[in-house]
C-alpha cells in the first residue's frame, strides 16, 4: 500500500495544495475586512485569475488598464466598479462588496468557458497568481 501511497502523494499534492490555497485566498479576500477590502480584493482576484489562465497583465496598469488590455468584457465592469467603490467619498456599503464579488465569478465564468477542459483544470492549478506578488 505505502508503495502507491507515497508515489501517488509526490505527484498530487502540490496541485492539491495549490488548489487549496487559492481557495483559502479567495474566500479570505471574499469574506474578510470592511467592504472597501473585500471590493479590493476582489480586484484582485480578478487580475489572479486573468495570470491563471494566461491572460496578459500588464505591470503596474491601473484597473482600467488592464481592463482594456483583454477581450473579456465584464473585467471593465469589475475595474469600474471597485474605482467607483473605491475612490468615492463614502464609505462601500456591503451591497457594493456583494456585487463586485458577483461580478468577480461572472469573470471567472467569461475566462474559463471558453478554454478545453485540460485547460481549466491547469488554470486551477497554476502557480502565476501565486508567484507573481
Amino acid at each position: 500500500m505505502a508503495l502507491i501511497a507515497f508515489p501517488l502523494l509526490l505527484v498530487l499534492g502540490p496541485p492539491l495544495l495549490v488548489v487549496f490555497w487559492k481557495a483559502r485566498r479567495r474566500r479570505k479576500r471574499r469574506t474578510e475586512g470592511p467592504p472597501a477590502e473585500r471590493i479590493s480584493g476582489g480586484w484582485r482576484e480578478t487580475v489572479d485569475l486573468m495570470r491563471d489562465v494566461g491572460q496578459p497583465v500588464p505591470h503596474r496598469a491601473t484597473r482600467r488598464e488592464v481592463a482594456r488590455s483583454t477581450s473579456v468584457t465584464s473585467v471593465g465592469s469589475v475595474a469600474e466598479r471597485a474605482d467607483t467603490a473605491i475612490f468615492s467619498s463614502g464609505d462601500p456599503s456591503e451591497d457594493a462588496a456583494e456585487a463586485v464579488w458577483a461580478e468577480v465569478d461572472g469573470v471567472r465564468d467569461d475566462l474559463l468557458e471558453p478554454l478545453k477542459r485540460s485547460e481549466r483544470i491547469r488554470a486551477r492549478v497554476s502557480i502565476s497568481s501565486i508567484r507573481t506578488k
